[in-house]
């Protein structure tokens, strides 16, 4: 989530809450701490070493999810972190009438639940369909934020493993997805396109549209 804000922003706060942390122990020390070089870099040591443990406490466990919901944090970090029921629409239906099977509908729907783990310095995407036909686990997760328009957005690749597939169907494939973050009326969304290397020697890769509803 860290790449919302970027990397010399991030580095930025970091030496901020260094320096607050070394204000704070050299208040007791003030007049040492000023004239004698060795307690000067005695403290400046503490104080990296309070704020990283600080950092890694908040930002890589349980805690971040909790902080993202708070007003002001959430307009950097959304609160992402939880269960989700996902609609799948795919151009399965178009596609599969390269193999000869009769045509349905424009679009072919399918349902499942992500898990999303959201830290500060990682996230990690786990699908799982609702008829237990396959399931996908993110390979890398991109955090960025839309220079122009000011959207988050999720950008992830996934590897997909399906134990009995169809004739049409591939035993593991590669996706990649964008999906934009939606933060309205104090309820977060999710909603982007993906595509597939699914059967691609075939013809048979797919692609579609793909939205996220948070489970209650």
């Amino acid at each position: 989530m860290y790449q919302v804000l970027g990397i010399q922003k991030c580095l930025g706060y970091f030496a901020l809450l260094c320096f607050i942390v070394f204000g704070v122990l050299s208040f007791w020390r003030l007049p040492e701490v000023f004239s004698d070089f060795s307690a000067f870099w005695s403290v400046a040591k503490v104080a990296v070493g309070v704020a990283t443990v600080v950092l890694l406490g908040v930002g890589q466990t349980p805690m971040f999810p909790w902080i993202c919901k708070l007003p002001l944090v959430r307009k950097f970090f959304p609160p992402i972190d939880g269960d989700w029921l996902v609609t799948i629409r795919s151009n399965w239906n178009v596609v599969r009438q390269l193999t000869g099977q009769p045509a349905g509908d424009a679009l072919f729907d399918k349902q499942g639940k992500v898990t999303i783990t959201s830290r500060l310095f990682s996230v990690r995407m786990k699908f799982q369909s609702d008829d237990k036909y396959s399931k996908s686990s993110t390979t890398i997760v991109g955090v960025r934020r839309d220079p122009e328009h000011g959207t988050i957005e999720l950008n992830y690749s996934y590897l997909n493993v399906t134990r009995n597939p169809e004739v049409t169907d591939s035993g593991c494939h590669h996706g990649s997805a964008r999906v934009e973050v939606h933060d309205e009326n104090g309820g977060v969304t999710l909603d982007g396109e993906y595509w597939t290397n699914r059967n691609w020697n075939k013809g048979l890769n797919t692609a579609g549209m793909i939205f996220f509803e948070r489970l209650k």
